[in-house]
């Protein structure tokens, strides 16, 4: 199986998982926000691996790849990631994302492979249009509409779309995973998220205020109509992802064409909520200041898990509690 994106924070996990599951894991990555010691750790977890340092957009080395190791499917990661990156830098996050995913693709064309995992996001609903539970948070299921609301999730759906009329032409059998907010680390504590650039998601922010103080952390924006005014959010364990990720690659044969799958608990958590969790695992004070909401976010989103379950037979099984210890145990073992 080739794992695009595996010195990544998901893609490690996923291939982690594969390996796990007996599947022969080939990776490509070109390190743009990864460094190979992430590959060295991955190796220590599972052992020996092919892998190719490349960028998905060569065509050419992806197609080599694909046949040189006789790769069967192709589990998608590779590409940028944060709302408020794409909002300044859409052009970029279209190119690496959107022309990253058709490269990817075209090179499976050329082998003749057609079974493609994608790793989509929730963000492709944008800030939801069905009604809010008592939390003011949006349960947000596969028939909701998909209106992103800032250039990475656009990006997603871009994707998303291509693989539909991909399917239709017979390219390729394919499921899009929108995962929401994956957290924690590999219950070995060997691989966790180690981005090289700073990363602009919640939990490694909190957790490094644990770890070092300094600054109060930034929460952007308390005025949104959540319980306690945060942005709230379905945190999901990446080790629990990563197990979705070859649930879907093992349904792949059961149902041609195209489908988008939610990845989540069901549960929302607030950013408060959030610092609550890893004070009581850590037994430290998270200082934090409120300051103006960021451009793109959307206010209150967890997913509607049902079909998950339905058609992969996967559920989450990590609290939040659970997922902050794995992701403090990751990080505090490298401080």
């Amino acid at each position: 199986m080739l794992v695009t994106g595996i010195a990544g924070y998901v893609g490690s996990h996923a291939a982690a998982a594969l390996a796990h599951s007996g599947y022969e894991v080939v990776g490509i990555d070109n390190f743009e926000n990864s460094t190979a010691a992430s590959i060295e750790r991955l190796t220590s977890l599972i052992g020996g691996f092919a892998f190719v340092e490349a960028d998905v957009q060569n065509t050419d080395r992806v197609a080599d790849t694909l046949r040189d190791h006789k790769v069967d499917a192709v589990l998608h990661f590779a590409g940028r990631k944060s709302v408020a990156e794409s909002v300044s830098d859409p052009l970029g996050y279209f190119r690496t994302n959107v022309a990253g995913s058709i490269s990817v693709l075209q090179a499976m064309a050329r082998v003749d492979l057609h079974h493609f995992v994608f790793s989509s996001s929730c963000t492709v609903y944008g800030n939801g249009d069905g009604p809010t539970d008592d939390r003011g948070a949006r349960s947000m299921a596969e028939t909701d509409a998909v209106a992103p609301c800032n250039p990475y999730g656009r990006s997603k759906a871009m994707v998303e779309s291509i693989l539909d009329d991909a399917a239709l032409a017979g390219l390729v059998s394919s499921i899009s995973l929108r995962y929401f907010n994956p957290i924690g680390a590999h219950p070995s504590h060997q691989i966790g998220e180690d981005p090289k650039n700073p990363p602009a998601n919640l939990l490694p922010h909190v957790m490094e205020r644990a770890l070092h103080g300094g600054e109060p952390l930034k929460v952007y924006g308390d005025n949104y109509n959540t319980i306690d005014g945060t942005c709230i959010r379905d945190y999901v364990h990446v080790s629990d992802l990563a197990h979705a990720h070859v649930a879907a690659l093992e349904s792949l044969g059961n149902e041609p064409g195209h489908r988008a799958v939610n990845i989540g608990t069901g549960t929302g958590h607030s950013v408060l909520e959030v610092i609550d969790a890893v004070e009581r695992v850590t037994g430290r004070t998270i200082p934090y200041d409120i300051v103006d909401p960021r451009p793109g976010d959307a206010a209150a989103l967890y997913a509607n898990p049902e079909l998950a379950l339905e058609r992969l037979s996967w559920k989450a099984e990590a609290d939040l509690d659970q997922m902050c210890d794995d992701h403090w145990q990751w990080h505090h073992s490298r401080s």
